[in-house]
């Protein structure tokens, strides 16, 4: 068994639409990503702290398999010719889908973002983008892997 190392957070969760309820997320410290997410009643909870065991709560497990692993994050100026305003997300994956290389993973979201736009083409069209780019490892990041 591996032992990882992470965040816990614990919440008390208001709801209109059902009674409150207690969150406790587990989070890898590594990957950042969520782990597992429990949902369990006030009561249970009350009564799982102070030592009542197997009370009955829902969870959530994110099978991602990033858990565990290592999150790069990098950002690149990528070159968009034709580019428009409100294109779709199929086109802008086709566009990126040329710099995802060595398990690096392209925003679609940043390109669509016209705070990330560095350059106009001669159209008026934006042409150069700053685009956020993720990837997991399975050991940690040395400069030579960026």
């Amino acid at each position: 068994m591996k032992t990882l190392q992470g965040d816990i957070s614990i919440g008390r969760v208001h709801s209109n639409i059902e009674k409150d309820f207690i969150e406790i997320t587990l989070t890898d410290k590594n990957s950042h990503c969520h782990v597992v997410k429990v949902k369990v009643s006030l009561e249970a909870f009350a009564k799982a702290i102070t030592g009542l065991y197997g009370q009955e709560c829902s969870f959530d497990f994110y099978d991602s398999g990033m858990v565990g692993k290592y999150k790069e994050y990098k950002k690149e100026k990528v070159l968009l010719p034709n580019f428009k305003y409100g294109v779709d997300d199929d086109t802008v994956k086709a566009a990126l889908v040329k710099y995802d290389i060595d398990g690096w993973k392209s925003s679609v979201y940043d390109a669509k973002n016209h705070k990330n736009i560095i350059k106009y083409g001669d159209n008026g069209e934006p042409n150069v983008c700053s685009i956020g780019f993720t990837r997991y490892m399975d050991y940690p990041p040395t400069k030579e892997d960026k």
